[in-house]
């Protein structure tokens, strides 16, 4: 039996309910019994550098900021008193402002006002959030600069036994 694996194992790890570190290490492919019988192939192309345009400049820039991306993952650092700590270009920094939130919102979402009933706008641009109540504080920020009256619409996880269909 053929089985392909794909991803980052250093990304993607399973979730253990109440485990510590070490039990979700355990729990991971690579300390089965079975990793031992897998064929390891190693993407070695960055795709991504082959989409962009012929911009030698753009395309190495994309390259030198791939190869920071992935030694980071590996736990290799680059830094002058020998500490484990990640320097990120100033180029990746927000200034952090007198209004935080604005400028977060300003810069991932630049002419929001303008653009946020373009589906693809919104879908090319991303906040992310390490607590779900940042998340919260984030999307009523961007609400109340929005005009009009805010909608909410529900999900249901199961189907509703009292409808027949005809």
């Amino acid at each position: 039996m053929t089985v392909v694996l794909g991803g980052d194992f250093r990304q993607i790890l399973p979730v253990v309910p109440k485990g510590r570190r070490e039990h979700i290490v355990n729990a991971s492919i690579k300390r089965s019994y079975l990793w031992d019988h897998f064929q390891i192939y190693k993407l070695t192309e960055n795709m991504r550098l082959s989409c962009i345009s012929n911009d030698t400049k753009q395309q190495q820039e994309v390259k030198e900021f791939a190869e920071w991306i992935l030694n980071i993952g590996d736990g290799i650092t680059k830094s002058d008193e020998g500490a484990e700590w990640i320097q990120i270009p100033s180029d990746l920094m927000l200034d952090k402002g007198d209004e935080p939130k604005e400028t977060i919102v300003k810069s991932t979402y630049p002419d929001l006002f303008v653009n946020y009933r373009d589906p693809k706008f919104l879908e090319e641009r991303a906040i992310l959030c390490p607590r779900n109540e940042t998340v919260e504080e984030i999307n009523e920020y961007i609400m109340s600069q929005i005009e009009g009256e805010e909608v909410t619409y529900h999900s249901s996880d199961s189907v509703c036994k009292a409808y027949v269909p005809n």
